[in-house]
């Protein structure tokens, strides 16, 4: 077996038993979780029971249930091979779950340390803050601590009845067309739905 997708709505105790089984199949390589639930900073799955054992198959990792910095680092630091990484609902810490991932803190140093080795990181941002939206600051990020990386998924969403920050702040998307960005031929997408709207930094060439 080399790929298991999952979609649920076990317990989180059920998850967590049912994730330690899955992480330890030999000859796993990729995995996709998603418990369904996000909102409730109770509800975020304890992955860090799951690394009991060496996961070194596993290539590709989506987590899509929330989690924080910590329980993300569990999971990263058993799969040495992880090259391609897909995260949702993460937080910087427990405590502060509903707050803005601090760029210059705890999220900088899991980036220099855990994600150096990644070719293609996606990640989704929920937080109304466009501070997570910094072309600028993933730009040194990316120079500083992500040597291998070849694409990046960037998505913030907001909520349309919000204040409309990045529309009516023309340079904080005018950042993603600067030659850093242009020359690993990103995209800026930007799409309209009833209740929020989603912008996307992306490659023009979706990376499976």
């Amino acid at each position: 077996m080399n790929r298991i997708d999952t979609t649920s709505n076990f317990t989180l105790r059920e998850l967590s038993d049912i994730y330690q089984l899955i992480f330890a199949l030999p000859k796993l390589k990729s995995v996709a979780c998603s418990t369904g639930i996000f909102n409730d900073s109770n509800s975020k799955l304890p992955l860090s029971i799951a690394t009991n054992e060496q996961f070194s198959g596993i290539k590709r990792l989506y987590i899509g249930q929330s989690s924080s910095l910590k329980e993300i680092f569990s999971i990263i630091s058993d799969t040495p091979k992880l090259c391609h990484l897909k995260l949702s609902h993460a937080s910087d810490d427990d405590e502060a779950y509903t707050e803005s991932i601090d760029m210059k803190g705890g999220f900088q140093w899991f980036i220099k340390n855990i994600l150096w080795k990644l070719k293609v990181l996606y990640i989704n941002f929920e937080y109304e803050d466009i501070k997570c939206f910094d072309a600028n600051r993933w730009e040194e990020l990316f120079r500083q601590y992500l040597p291998q990386l070849k694409n990046i998924y960037l998505t913030y969403y907001e909520r349309i009845n919000y204040e409309h920050k990045i529309l009516k702040n023309a340079g904080q998307l005018n950042q993603f067309f600067s030659s850093f960005w242009i020359e690993r031929q990103t995209m800026v997408k930007i799409e309209t739905h009833d209740k929020y709207i989603k912008y996307v930094i992306r490659p023009h060439r979706y990376i499976s």
